[in-house]
């Protein structure tokens, strides 16, 4: 009988998820505040996939280039802060690294997007995008 997606060694590099607490801005607004964060989970068995880049086409946009970034974990290893609605919005990737500790990429990439794969809490699929 062959394994569920979920539960193959496919997962070979660790990364940190970082959640944002919130700071006070200069016009009475609210910041995300990174550099103090709520929560950091760290060492979460991944897989991150380099991007694609997609040069833009509309007129505002034109000739910026843009590169996605993917981060595969399974579901259950995930924080519970990163499973519910909008939790891309104060949520980053830090520090992906092989299991081994080679640094693939320190980051850190905001979260564009967050896939529950089949609707079936199992797998994860993260969009990233770099921050610069």
């Amino acid at each position: 009988m062959e394994q569920p997606l979920c539960e193959l060694e496919i997962f070979d590099h660790i990364c940190d998820i970082v959640q944002a607490s919130t700071s006070a801005g200069g016009y009475g607004h609210t910041d995300w505040d990174y550099s103090s964060p709520t929560a950091t989970t760290q060492d979460v068995a991944c897989h991150y996939s380099p991007g694609s880049v997609k040069e833009m086409v509309d007129a505002r946009n034109q000739g910026t280039t843009i590169q996605h970034h993917t981060l595969w974990l399974k579901y259950a290893d995930a924080p519970n802060s990163l499973k519910v609605t909008n939790a891309n919005v104060n949520h980053r990737i830090t520090n992906i690294v092989t299991s081994s500790g080679t640094t693939i990429d320190a980051g850190p990439f905001d979260i564009t997007e967050i896939t529950d794969m089949a609707g079936i809490h199992k797998l994860l699929r993260l969009m990233l995008k770099r921050i610069s």
